[in-house]
């Protein structure tokens, strides 16, 4: 498997300082445990900001700094913590920081039509900054074209989709913005299965695809 696409440098630097809300750090991890190149760049940001750290001059703290910390470790841990990548993926579709979240693998998953050939599975996050989701779309159908009110990672698990020329498969990620418009396809055969995180709702330019949108909520 050779990675084309990867996370954006910005993107990964905020996910080493533990910047990121929790259904984008979830998409990153994921893609993390396919990506040995994008892992490797954590690890230099890592290193960074631990020597930063190393430089800072120190402070007086105030006096109940002990107790302010000791309060935050009794707070229960949730997902938003940047969960660790892990590597090996061994006969999973979905690597371990999702199969973790999803407490299973492709087939444990609970599908929703949402439209001819598409289906969908929302998954809950912690905060309400970003909304992660999978879809699988069957071979040859895609999503109706649009556009973006934020940011939208695509990160393709099973299969592939593609684009005008730009071709998408395993372990690879789509990024776009308010400036791009697309109409992603499956390939032909398997289809695709990816996890997509946005941070605010679609722009549906088709009729079908504003009536719709209020239902499927993407």
């Amino acid at each position: 498997m050779t990675i084309q696409h990867h996370i954006p440098d910005e993107t990964l630097v905020s996910y080493a300082a533990g910047d990121l809300d929790d259904a984008t750090s979830l998409v990153v991890a994921t893609h993390l445990a396919l990506c040995p190149s994008c892992r490797r760049s954590v690890a230099v940001a890592d290193d960074i900001g631990g020597a930063m750290l190393d430089e800072l001059m120190p402070s007086r703290m105030s006096d109940d700094a002990l107790a302010h910390v000791l309060a935050l470790t009794e707070r229960p841990v949730t997902e938003a913590a940047r969960p660790e990548p892990a590597p090996s993926h061994a006969g999973f579709v979905f690597p371990e920081p999702l199969r973790r979240r999803i407490g299973g693998d492709l087939d444990d998953v609970r599908w929703k039509r949402i439209g001819p050939g598409v289906q969908q599975f929302k998954l809950e996050n912690p905060d309400s900054a970003s909304q992660a989701r999978l879809l699988r779309i069957a071979g040859g159908q895609g999503v109706l074209e649009h556009g973006h009110t934020g940011e939208e990672f695509t990160l393709v698990l099973a299969g592939g989709f593609s684009h005008g020329i730009q071709s998408f498969a395993r372990g690879d990620v789509e990024w776009a913005d308010a400036e791009i418009v697309h109409h992603p396809v499956a390939d032909e055969g398997e289809g695709c299965v990816c996890l997509a995180v946005t941070s605010g709702p679609l722009k549906f330019f088709d009729f079908f695809g504003k009536i719709a949108q209020p239902f499927i909520g993407i």
